[in-house]
């Protein structure tokens, strides 16, 4: 007789409540961990796309992949005074900032400046006169872009 009582419309009506108490505690649960969960990879992706990145290297303005066989003609453009001093006039930054970065596949890329966030205001404005230099008609660095240079690919 006592198993009857226990099914009276009170305890199942208990035992509904207690089972929608209990969904909601674990839904709110699951929202925190989420959130939490957010927040975390939030912070991870936006430390190491600009503080935790710069620490081991820098951003740079990659003017042109070119081939690894032309790396002796590309040193011999760095160290004549008559091209050093063209770029200075044309892009207004000083030619002592390129250097040659491996690009990786059989190839090596120009690259000009050091900057500690890619979207510093001089990497910008470095990046638009770059790809806007024109010679003899044609604009050769109109793919230039802003790369991370990890420290060690130097």
């Amino acid at each position: 007789m006592s198993g009857e009582r226990d099914k009276t419309p009170e305890k199942r009506t208990d035992g509904r409540t207690m089972l929608a108490i209990r969904t909601l505690i674990f839904g709110v649960c699951v929202f925190v961990l989420a959130a939490i969960s957010g927040y975390f990879v939030f912070g991870v992706i936006t430390e190491h796309s600009e503080v935790g990145l710069s620490a081991s290297g820098f951003y740079t303005i990659r003017l042109a992949p070119v081939p690894e066989e032309t790396r002796s003609r590309i040193e011999e453009l760095l160290d004549d005074d008559d091209f050093r001093s063209r770029f200075s006039e044309l892009v207004g930054m000083d030619a002592g900032e390129l250097f040659i970065n491996d690009a990786g596949e059989g190839r090596i890329a120009l690259c000009a400046g050091r900057f500690d966030s890619a979207g510093s205001r001089e990497a910008r404005q470095l990046l638009s006169r770059v790809r806007a230099y024109e010679h003899a008609g044609r604009r050769p660095f109109q793919g230039a872009e802003i790369r991370f240079i990890n420290a060690g690919e130097q």
